[in-house]
């Protein structure tokens, strides 16, 4: 994948997910951003819109902050078996291939 059709992923998965519009943990409306449960770092699940979360700017930074407490409020927020299936997509190797992304976001 080219950097510039990783860039085009990531903003259409950012806009999908700022749409949701409100935070997903304290439901402000105010600078919404768009934060990865598993780092976007794995590239098996950085387009999965199971593993973005809409925050405000302030659940973001205090996600990043606090890691731990972040970790609990995910797994309240989507459950145990959601995170390790989450989890357990990040660790595969599979090929990823850019228009099965886009479409599938694009739906």
């Amino acid at each position: 994948m080219t950097k510039e059709q990783i860039k085009k992923l990531d903003q259409l998965a950012s806009k999908i997910v700022r749409e949701r519009g409100k935070c997903q943990l304290c439901s402000s409306v105010n600078g919404l951003n768009t934060a990865h449960i598993i780092s976007r770092n794995y590239k098996q699940v950085r387009w999965d819109l199971d593993n973005l979360l809409c925050l405000c700017f302030k659940c973001h930074r205090r996600a990043h902050d606090y890691p731990f407490k972040f970790d609990d409020d995910v797994h309240h927020l989507i459950g145990d078996k959601k995170y390790r299936e989450l989890y357990e997509k990040a660790k595969k190797k599979e090929k990823l291939f850019y228009e099965e992304i886009y479409e599938k976001l694009s739906q």
